[in-house]
């Protein structure tokens, strides 16, 4: 992308800026496709063939995810039977996922697939030191009360710079982001 742009015109970079800036939540690929566009060059990302967009997440998003699975011997389930949950969750909605699941409580609910806002790895780490669903929802709750979504890059430097692997800490330390600088 640098090198288009080095090869632009100042009227010709004008133009890439007002175009990227009149569409609404434009993308890397948006801006490499003006660029190729104004240069009169064959385009190379089409849209669609890249997978991963980039988006915006907004306030209500989830911070994990995770696939409750029924914990009982007398109910004939299996990993695929289990409901993802958006966390953080309330005990009303953990109430009624237990009831589609068909168990008494959601105590009797285990975690199957997690999925979060911050890497694959350090959520990965985070799980192997939670005990219980209750852990990782506290996780999401610290998250989304300390606004961890609007400085996500600050906060996912935080946990690998104190090496966190453990879960109460990560909830501890997305409250103190204003106790590190990020550069």
């Amino acid at each position: 992308m640098g090198e288009l742009i080095q090869r632009m015109s100042t009227q010709t970079r004008s133009c890439l800026e007002q175009e990227i800036a009149e569409k609404p939540n434009a993308a890397i690929a948006d801006a490499i496709n003006a660029a190729y566009r104004l240069l009169s060059e064959s385009v190379v990302y089409d849209g669609i063939s890249m997978s991963d967009r980039a988006v915006l997440l907004g306030d209500d998003e989830p911070y994990i995810q995770v696939k409750l699975i029924a914990n009982s011997d007398e109910l004939d389930l299996d990993e695929e039977d289990g409901i993802w949950v958006n966390c953080p969750v309330h005990e009303d909605e953990l109430k009624a996922v237990a009831e589609q699941l068909g168990v008494g409580s959601y105590r009797d609910l285990e975690m199957g697939d997690v999925c979060a806002i911050v890497e694959k790895t350090t959520i990965d780490m985070l799980c192997d030191a939670i005990s219980s669903f209750d852990e990782i929802n506290e996780l999401a709750r610290a998250m989304k009360e300390h606004g961890v979504i609007r400085e996500l890059g600050k906060y996912k430097a935080i946990l690998e710079f104190e090496n966190c692997f453990d879960v109460e800490e990560a909830a501890e330390l997305a409250g103190k982001l204003d106790d590190y600088d990020f550069f």
